[in-house]
């Protein structure tokens, strides 16, 4: 604030009112884009939960969230989840979209509802992959996105515990 107060002191000095309201208004648009930012990625954390927590109700296995934001432009998170069986997977694609759905927010692409091994869904921001057993192991993309940041969701999950692939 003092630093703020003393640019906007100096150039009001320096070259008048007209600048320093320039400086001002500079500031607020810096404020709240800030604020902005923060608003929006609290949002995102709460639908990042939501959608884990939907995911552990239908009893999805090995969930892990991944921070991809700065490794690629796809999204910024990875949702991988491990359903056991054909059937399970369609419900925990089901309950991610109705709990999305919920806040407002349709996916902008979704793949593999027929395949039943690896279904996608992308909501632009969080990608969510879900896998039967071969497929994850298969595809691997927890070895792929190893450089990710694995995001703590211990908390979000019934019982506590989270599942951290092997390196």
């Amino acid at each position: 604030r003092e630093a703020l107060a003393s640019e906007a002191g100096e150039t009001i000095r320096e070259t008048g009112v007209s600048a320093a309201t320039a400086v001002v208004e500079s500031l607020a648009r810096s404020f709240l884009h800030g604020l902005l930012f923060t608003v929006s990625f609290t949002v995102l954390t709460v639908l990042l939960h939501l959608l884990v927590r939907a995911l552990d109700s239908k009893k999805g296995q090995d969930i892990l969230l991944l921070e991809t934001d700065g490794l690629t432009t796809l999204s910024d998170y990875f949702v991988l989840c491990t359903g056991t069986s054909a059937p399970q997977l369609k419900a925990l694609a089901d309950a991610a979209e109705r709990s999305m759905k919920e806040n407002d927010i349709l996916p902008h692409h979704v793949e593999g509802h027929r395949g039943g091994t690896w279904i996608l869904q992308d909501y632009g921001d969080v990608v969510l992959h879900l896998f039967s057993p071969e497929a994850r192991e298969f595809y691997d993309l927890d070895r792929l996105w190893q450089d990710a940041k694995k995001v703590d969701i211990s908390d979000v999950l019934t019982g506590g515990k989270q599942w951290i692939p092997q390196q």
